[in-house]
């Protein structure tokens, strides 16, 4: 009877723990910002989008290999300020650069985005594409 209690409590704390695991990595910032009511600490676990840089294009700010968080629950992605770094979608890869400058054309407002380590090499980025920013 004891190891049935048991097994089922532990099976209640994997399912919890899996289910926080997939709201943190799938549910959109602004989805959490609304069903937190923002400013706690609830959100702010939730809006932590934990990553691994890979490569070595944003030396010195960060390493190969240093896991970097991002908040990504941001309520205005238009008015990132220039010198944010960002985590951004590139086709279906993840891509971190700094905003180098804010422009605005006839698709809308998009930021001029580049890593630190290789600044004249810039991408044309929406704010729809912006997963998250580095907060200092």
């Amino acid at each position: 009877m004891k190891k049935k209690i048991i097994f089922s409590c532990l099976g209640i704390i994997v399912i919890f723990v899996i289910t926080i695991i997939i709201i943190i990595k799938l549910v959109p910032g602004k989805t959490i910002l609304k069903l937190t009511g923002g400013d706690n600490k609830v959100s702010d676990i939730l809006c932590i989008y934990p990553t691994k840089i890979s490569g070595s294009s944003m030396l010195p700010t960060f390493k190969e290999g240093e896991t970097v968080n991002f908040n990504k629950c941001i309520e205005d992605k238009e008015n990132i300020e220039v010198d944010t770094i960002v985590l951004f979608k590139e086709g279906e890869i993840l891509r971190v650069g700094r905003i180098r400058n804010k422009e605005s054309g006839e698709s809308g407002i998009y930021f001029k985005v580049s890593p630190d380590a290789r600044i004249p090499e810039v991408t044309d980025v929406f704010p729809d594409a912006i997963q998250g920013v580095f907060e200092e």
